[in-house]
């Protein structure tokens, strides 16, 4: 009792200091509606079957009463030239347009087969089918998804559409559960607390250079997390990085570089 108490106390916390960030919760299913949209659209028709339901395996990983259920209908049964879509899903107008600023949608998920896979299309200034960053890999287990928009060029949203089982050969009787969709600001880990002023770096031979700066420095990949942190050291921090771009974040400023 005393560890399911701590575990509640803590999602509460820490969904606090979530929306207290300005990240944007599209969707908890807690009241029984999806509260992003006022209609989904299934897509194919009739090839999806949906619900809010009880949460199958509440664990310490998704601790939510109520999710989204998806079930693939198996369309080759209903008439002679059925065909089961991988592409089988919803699409869905947003109640109020995502606009720019966020960097990424994470979405809690859990299949109940080993194929299944999340993929996520997003339609407003840019329209773009994307991946998360990490794909599904467990069974029955939940999974936070992260779909990375800001490294996919994609800003608002007006339409969003997810297909919840993206794999070939079409496994006729997938399901699989959504929960706590969640836009997170761009950049999300970088304090709020930081002069906001650009400072002048760059990437040169393993190290970032920082014009006239001595002291903290933290770098985020495009999705926020934080990859790297020390001291500049006469203006030059070595540090060990996969190419790609990257936010600067020190006591004076930040800005983003790119290694290539």
């Amino acid at each position: 009792m005393k560890r399911t108490m701590f575990t509640l106390i803590f999602a509460l916390f820490s969904y606090t200091i979530l929306f207290a960030q300005g990240n944007k919760l599209l969707s908890d299913f807690e009241n029984g509606k999806v509260n992003f949209t006022d209609s989904v659209a299934i897509n194919p028709k009739g090839s999806m079957d949906t619900a809010i339901v009880d949460n199958p395996f509440m664990t310490a990983e998704n601790m939510s009463s109520k999710v989204w259920q998806w079930k693939r209908v198996d369309m080759t049964k209903l008439t002679p030239a059925g065909v089961n879509e991988i592409w089988a899903g919803f699409y869905a107008k947003l109640k109020n347009e995502l606009p720019a600023g966020y960097n990424r949608i994470e979405v809690k998920y859990l299949r109940t087969n080993n194929t299944s896979q999340l993929r996520m299309k997003a339609e407003g200034d840019v329209n773009k089918e994307i991946n998360p960053v990490t794909p599904a890999s467990a069974t029955n287990t939940w999974e936070t998804l992260v779909f990375d928009l800001a490294g996919n060029g994609i800003a608002n949203i007006k339409i969003l559409s997810f297909f919840p089982d993206y794999y070939e050969p079409v496994d006729p009787t997938a399901v699989s559960y959504i929960d706590d969709i969640i836009a997170y600001q761009y950049p999300t880990a970088v304090d709020p607390n930081l002069p906001n002023k650009e400072i002048k770096a760059y990437y040169s031979n393993g190290e970032i250079r920082l014009e006239n700066y001595v002291g903290r420095v933290s770098v985020f990949d495009m999705i926020g997390r934080k990859v790297f942190e020390g001291d500049a050291l006469e203006g030059k921090l070595r540090v060990n990085l996969e190419k790609g771009i990257y936010i600067i974040s020190t006591t004076e400023g930040k800005t983003k570089i790119s290694l290539q």
